[in-house]
């Protein structure tokens, strides 16, 4: 994962290309639920056990170009390059549903653990806005997550916009498996 530093000048980067071009950049920012009852309970060995397969977990759903960040103890962004707020919110339950599906083994104990994690959605439209504003709004949206009910993901605008397990979503949204075009937006 990058540090704080390259991720602001990547930010940049791709703000000012995708500006030429009208095109839109979303953010998610992640919180481990409970994590420091994980810490308090099983030792910080096994938090940054869980911390490790987490960023895994994460960097395996995302796209070539998109760019992951650790922020904070158990904080990540993830940049979402010429990504709308709908293709965000994809995104977003994708990963949520990645951490939490499987339990999280870690060497200090015999069972594993189910981590969640809550996730704020924010967008803009590259150029008119900076990141500092950005993360501020998908911050927002993290703590209103995070105090409605943990392990789901909301937008900047506080609404919820989630499939339900199993439902395609329409559109060509953005995954390993089918990412958007960095150039064109399309599949």
């Amino acid at each position: 994962m990058y540090n704080r530093r390259y991720f602001e000048s990547h930010f940049a980067r791709i703000s000012a290309g995708l500006a030429e071009v009208g095109k839109p950049i979303s953010a998610l920012m992640l919180d481990i639920d409970h994590f420091k009852n994980v810490n308090d309970t099983h030792g910080h060995e096994a938090g940054d056990e869980i911390l490790q397969v987490v960023a895994k977990r994460i960097q395996s759903n995302m796209r070539g170009f998109d760019t992951a960040v650790q922020l904070g103890d158990e904080e990540f962004v993830v940049l979402l390059s010429n990504s709308s707020l709908a293709a965000g919110v994809a995104a977003a339950e994708r990963l949520c549903l990645s951490i939490s599906k499987e339990k999280i083994f870690v060497s200090s104990m015999d069972g594993g653990l189910d981590i969640t994690v809550s996730i704020g959605v924010a967008c803009i439209l590259a150029g008119e806005s900076d990141l500092d504003n950005l993360l501020r709004h998908a911050d927002a949206a993290l703590y209103e997550a995070k105090h409605t009910g943990r392990n789901k993901v909301m937008t900047a605008a506080g609404n919820v916009s989630l499939p339900k397990a199993g439902e395609a979503v329409q559109g060509a949204l953005p995954s390993p498996e089918r990412p958007l075009s960095p150039e064109l937006g399309t599949g």
